[in-house]
């Protein structure tokens, strides 16, 4: 709770003096106004770097250039002072890193951060609070939606962040998206890197997942001459997973560890992880030293934890403060153990990949979302730094619905409100070649939440849909709150099956086909716009056609399939979950197969029988339209 009244805005706006502050005319000097940037006379590059920021954006919007001057200069006019300053100081030594206050002082506005992100946070939100700049999508720049920079007199906001760590993948991963990482906090540092001198990011310093047998004690390296080093199941050694209470392995690893630290240690940054993880299979070690700590801990954490705790304690010995040792909760190493603690220094990742999606996580009548609150619980027990790898996407069928909105919101608030310290949410990180459904969103919001999990979600959805759906972005939201409500009929993992992903009736099919209808003639006149719903719209085409639903029901089955996809080619779209290739069909396995069977044979690079099946389509259409005039109507069969 406290947390969340820290993030709110505590400022008292009094609309009769409220100060505005022009930006779109020629110059500030035209409206009366003299406006500068202010910064420490011995400001550091930090300071620095973020007042050029705020210039730099504010000019590229308007071509309007605020100077930036020192505090030794007198004042002159409305001042923006960024870092501390003699104008005003504030002690933010108590805010974590990324921690901000944006206050007004006599003649101006100030914004003093914390850490190494501080000052820049502080500008972003300064620029979206009150010149309404937004980064939407991955990759966009930083722009606002007006002419001016609206600011009240007296400005009073305080905010730390909720998580150390904040990561998502959607898009980060093959885009240039430090804007969109600085405008909206994300702070990890795996898929998009900040440069240190807008503030940096929180990075693993080797591989960020499963690095045991891989980047540690490689079973390349080292399974051939010393197969005891690795796992024994049944009776074998297999290079799959490591032995965990072999000496020699930890020996291994402790090495290989403290050369990382060696070569790539910043003891600048205000965080470094190294990340010693199993190899995402179930191949723990069953061998007598393995199996007898493991059954007193009563959880295969015991080993993982025992043996990470050890190379930690070495690391913390070594005077590495600012370095933290993290491994998994994942699978069969996801429930807490017993009798052994992590270490202050050792950070537990724990994977809600079993979960179910719809329904939030502390649904008491949802038991997979219960085994996990239990786990989320008894982590939080004995381990102080608890990260949680989440999962937004469904990586069986990636190019149908993911129903997950309803929950995002609230099972980022159990996360805090349980005192997770890091968050990364994956996602579609292959959006480039699986760009359907509602990506570029599920990204902007998994972004604000994890910045505040309090934010007024609604509000951050409709201004979503508004800017990237254009005329559509009403039909849009109420698509998404139709099938989220109707996905809680079931339950949905991160690995599920089209058909047992939503439960519409054919009444609302037709009611969802209006809304897609709407949007579509609503953004008739704008190509931009128009193209995203028609991208969109595809998951929701996909999922009908695998329940034979709505236009591919009876007659239109055949030729609809085929038209599905022909547009799923025309957009690109080249996958259809995390490891299969949409491949090419001929227009009969088209007919006689569902979206689900479109993952075989040859890889879709060309539309080689795209005549063809334009072909099936245009005959199609023909006889449904002379069907139409001979009738009034297209005669959809008695059921």
């Amino acid at each position: 709770m406290f947390k969340k009244v820290i993030s709110v805005i505590l400022s008292v706006i009094i609309a009769a003096s409220v100060l505005t502050i022009g930006v779109g005319a020629v110059s500030g000097d035209e409206r009366g106004l003299n406006i500068r940037i202010v910064i420490s006379k011995n400001a550091n590059s930090l300071e620095r770097a973020a007042a050029e920021f705020l210039r730099d954006t504010v000019r590229e919007s308007t071509n309007i250039e605020y100077p930036i001057i020192t505090d030794s200069e007198g004042k002159k006019g409305f001042e923006i002072a960024v870092g501390k300053t003699r104008r005003f100081d504030y002690d933010v030594s108590s805010f974590a890193d990324g921690g901000y206050v944006i206050k007004s002082y006599d003649g101006g506005i100030a914004v003093v951060g914390a850490g190494n992100r501080g000052n820049i946070y502080g500008v972003c939100r300064l620029l979206k609070e009150f010149g309404g700049y937004r980064c939407f999508v991955a990759g966009d720049k930083l722009a606002n939606g007006g002419d001016a920079l609206n600011i009240p007199n007296d400005v009073d906001i305080e905010y730390t962040p909720y998580f150390e760590y904040t990561e998502t993948d959607w898009r980060l991963s093959w885009c240039d998206s430090h804007i969109y990482s600085l405008s909206n906090g994300l702070s990890g540092g795996v898929y998009n890197r900040i440069s240190e001198d807008l503030g940096g990011t929180v990075n693993y310093i080797n591989s960020f997942a499963h690095t045991l047998t891989a980047g540690f004690c490689s079973k390349d390296k080292y399974f051939d001459s010393h197969p005891e080093y690795f796992a024994l199941r049944d009776g074998k050694r297999i290079p799959t997973q490591l032995c965990l209470t072999n000496e020699y392995v930890y020996h291994i690893v402790l090495d290989e560890v403290l050369e990382l630290l060696k070569n790539r240690h910043d003891p600048e940054a205000a965080l470094q992880i190294i990340s010693l993880t199993q190899a995402d299979n179930q191949d723990y070690c069953q061998c007598e030293n393995c199996k007898r700590l493991d059954e007193e801990n009563e959880s295969h954490a015991g080993t993982m934890i025992s043996f990470v705790n050890r190379i930690a304690e070495q690391v913390a010995l070594m005077d590495y403060d600012n370095v933290a040792i993290d491994t998994f909760a994942y699978q069969y190493t996801r429930k807490p153990p017993k009798n052994v603690k992590p270490l202050d220094n050792v950070i537990v990742r724990l994977c809600s990949i079993e979960c179910c999606f719809t329904h939030t996580f502390d649904d008491p009548d949802c038991e997979r979302n219960t085994t996990f609150m239990s786990d989320l619980y008894g982590w939080g027990k004995i381990c102080d730094r608890v990260y949680v790898w989440d999962y937004a996407n469904n990586y069986k069928y990636t190019v149908c619905i993911f129903p997950d909105f309803g929950v995002l919101q609230r099972n980022m608030q159990i996360l805090c409100e349980n005192n997770v310290k890091g968050v990364y949410v994956e996602g579609n990180y292959y959006l480039g070649k699986c760009d359907a459904e509602f990506g570029d969103l599920r990204s902007y919001l998994i972004a604000s939440l994890l910045s505040d999990p309090y934010c007024d979600y609604d509000k951050a959805m409709r201004e979503f849909c508004d800017f990237y759906y254009g005329a559509a972005g009403k039909e849009i939201v109420e698509f998404i709150n139709k099938t989220s409500e109707n996905a809680k009929k079931g339950h949905v993992r991160c690995f599920n099956s089209v058909d047992k992903t939503l439960h519409f009736s054919r009444k609302e099919v037709k009611e969802c086909d209006e809304l897609w209808e709407n949007a579509k003639r609503n953004t008739a006149h704008d190509e931009v716009a128009n193209e995203h719903v028609r991208r969109s719209e595809i998951s929701w085409r996909v999922w009908k056609s695998s329940v034979r639903k709505g236009e591919f029901e009876f007659f239109g089955l055949f030729p609809e399939r085929m038209r599905l996809y022909r547009d799923i080619c025309d957009f690109g779209i080249e996958k259809f979950c995390e490891w299969d290739d949409l491949k090419m069909k001929l227009p009969l396995h088209l007919i006689l197969s569902s979206p689900n069977e479109w993952k075989s044979d040859v890889k879709a690079t060309s539309r080689d029988y795209g005549n063809l099946i334009d072909v099936c389509i245009r005959t199609y259409d023909t006889i449904r339209a002379l069907v139409g005039r001979l009738f009034g109507k297209w005669v959809e069969p008695i059921v």
